[in-house]
């Protein structure tokens, strides 16, 4: 028999192994990540408590459980795979990711790295971690810099299209002007006026989509914004679609570009019918919404409320990669009966820019449902400014005008001449600084474009309200107010004209600001 200290001796080995095992349990179970054992394989013989954590399960529940009955069915032949393979070396492998099943029901990624147990028992550990939440995020980096790059070409397609747009327009105007008389082709002339102003339709949707377009913000209710637009609304729903109009009377204002607003709730409801081809119902709700209940994070500048605007549909519905998807310019089946083209971005675009926020809620067969928030705004007084006289009549006083493209020029140049300006013209800054330096007379008014070689606009004003205080200035361009105010042009502080434009819009704002309005 052993002797009795060499019994003490052994006891003390047993307590501390058991002290040791103690202790790594412990700090396998406050491990984040999932520690298995799998012997044989794939039957679990160990797991530490963090399963329970990631898919809901406790460890006593999986003991000599198959490993592959928690993954997901489409990815148990690329795991046993993955596990025939890995078990046959030695060392650790490069990280599977998978997706397994919770014991809700629900999905989770799953990324996890393999290791041949040691010695001669077969076997593998593995350590297992939850990146549902970091792929999501990945996912949406990678999805605001795919938005972000998108924006960017959309608002340069546009500037440039802006240009050849005014051309367009503006040359059909005075042809049709010159045709009087001769009814088939003024008609011809309309016809090419009708389809430029679509075309500036296209780029005005492309600048909201990249949130790049020039907005006029203005105090607004929604309610009396809904009104004011059933009938177009109406002819938006079509004759197969019912439209409802449920408006909270205790509806607070807003501030936003009101164009775009009209934008917002017609690109809607024409979603709408999309989206229900054999008819349906299409509904408008209104309502307040508390701070920390809105569907995103709008400006942080509301004093705690929101503006809601909402529009259903009963109709087809649609997956959850078409609702991921919908925002993207030219994406195809976001409805079983349409919806590719510019409409959805151009209003996520818009309601962006107006500084609010929109989520789309959907599942197929089930409607859909586009909820926006905007601040809400506290101040009634309305910031429009009168509206431009297009029945504006010429002048006699003398005009610079300073623009880079040959087409707007000289077609800018034809409008203001028709009206009877004394007109100097120069290709850019560099030239419209000598005219003014050799010019004898007084000059009234410098148009001219923001963006241009060398010396940009504001650059270009700056040195001739030195020289000629009395100058009074209109800055022309097709860029967009983000782009100018980097070259220093604050539209909302400035005068200041978009491309495209019409005869009767320049020949308006420039006799505007000749008679000293505002």
């Amino acid at each position: 028999m052993p002797e009795a200290s060499e019994i003490g001796r052994l006891r003390a080995r047993v307590s501390r192994l058991e002290a040791d095992v103690e202790r790594l349990s412990a700090v396998l179970d406050n491990v984040t990540d999932i520690i298995a054992l799998l012997k044989p394989v794939p039957f679990v013989e160990y797991v530490n408590s963090s399963i329970e954590r990631v898919l809901g399960y406790k460890p006593a529940d999986l003991f000599g459980k198959d490993l592959l009955s928690l993954m997901h069915p489409a990815d148990r032949p690329v795991m046993e795979g993955a596990l025939r393979v890995r078990g046959e070396k030695q060392g650790d492998v490069r990280p599977l990711e998978c997706r397994a099943i919770h014991k809700d029901g629900s999905e989770r990624t799953i990324e996890s790295v393999f290791s041949v147990l040691a010695g001669n028992e077969r076997g593998l550990t593995v350590i297992a971690r939850d990146v549902t939440n970091r792929n999501a995020i990945e996912a949406q980096i990678v999805q605001a810099e795919r938005m972000n790059a998108i924006s960017r070409l959309a608002g340069g397609v546009a500037h440039d299209f802006n240009n050849i747009l005014t051309v367009v327009s503006g040359y059909a105007e005075l042809l049709s002007s010159r045709l009087e008389g001769q009814a088939i082709l003024q008609g011809f002339a309309g016809q090419i006026s009708k389809a430029a102003d679509r075309a500036a339709t296209l780029t005005g949707q492309l600048l909201s989509f990249s949130r790049r377009h020039v907005i006029h913000p203005d105090v607004l209710n929604l309610n009396d914004l809904v009104t004011s637009l059933h009938a177009a609304l109406t002819a938006a729903s079509g004759p197969r679609v019912e439209l409802r109009l449920v408006l909270d009377e205790g509806l607070g204002n807003m501030k936003a570009d009101r164009a775009q607003m009209e934008q917002i709730l017609v690109s809607l409801v024409s979603n709408a019918r999309a989206s229900m081809p054999g008819g349906g119902c299409a509904e408008i709700e209104t309502s307040m919404v508390p701070r920390g209940e809105s569907a995103g994070h709008p400006s942080e500048e509301s004093l705690g409320r929101f503006v809601r605007v909402a529009v259903h549909d009963n109709g087809v519905g649609i997956d959850e990669f078409a609702r991921t998807h919908a925002f993207e310019p030219f994406t195809t089946g976001k409805h079983n009966a349409g919806g590719a083209g510019l409409a959805l971005a151009a209003v996520f675009g818009a309601v962006k820019q107006n500084g609010g926020d929109i989520r789309v809620l959907s599942a197929p067969e089930r409607g859909t449902t586009f909820e926006i928030v905007f601040p809400e705004h506290l101040d009634f007084k309305s910031e429009r400014s009168g509206a431009l006289n297009p029945l504006a009549v010429g002048g006699h006083e003398t005009i610079l005008l300073v623009e880079d493209d040959p087409g707007v020029r000289h077609l800018s140049l034809e409008i203001l001449s028709d009206c009877g300006y004394k007109m100097l013209e120069a290709e850019d800054a560099d030239e419209a600084l000598r005219i003014h330096e050799s010019h004898k007379g007084k000059i009234d008014l410098l148009v001219t474009d923001v963006v241009m070689p060398r010396m940009n606009g504001r650059e270009l004003a700056q040195l001739v309200s030195t020289r000629s205080p009395q100058t009074k200035v209109l800055y022309v361009s097709a860029y967009t107010d983000d782009v100018m105010l980097r070259f220093g042009v604050l539209v909302s502080e400035v005068h200041f004209l978009q491309k495209p434009f019409t005869a009767p819009q320049l020949a308006g704002r420039v006799r505007q600001i000749l008679d000293g309005e505002s």
